[in-house]
């Protein structure tokens, strides 16, 4: 998402939620951006993390990159989730939405 007011350069912000009670198997996270033909256009690491509501066990991660990197809709963005040492366990491909965008419409 990209917030409507934001201080400086715009960024495109992506969140990915984090498995309950498996958090100590997740290492990094990266957003992976290509265009639509595939070609990556930049890795972000998701390093912040956003605990939601009191439990801790319920969090996601948090990365942000450029809004100029790519033009709206011409770019898709794929979680890539490795463990502690590095490996690869799964891939995501979040659902890209705005904040302000109504269900139901």
């Amino acid at each position: 998402d990209t917030a409507w007011s934001q201080g400086g350069k715009p960024k495109v912000q992506a969140r990915i939620a984090l498995p309950v009670n498996h958090l100590e198997k997740i290492g990094k996270i990266m957003f992976q951006v290509s265009d639509l033909s595939g070609k990556l256009l930049g890795e972000f690491e998701a390093r912040e993390t956003e605990i939601l509501g009191s439990d801790p066990n319920f969090s996601r991660k948090v990365t942000t990159w450029p809004a100029d990197l790519a033009a709206p809709g011409s770019y898709t963005a794929v979680a890539v989730i490795y463990d502690k040492n590095g490996k690869e366990l799964g891939r995501v491909a979040p659902r890209l939405v705005s904040v302000n965008m109504k269900q139901g419409y």
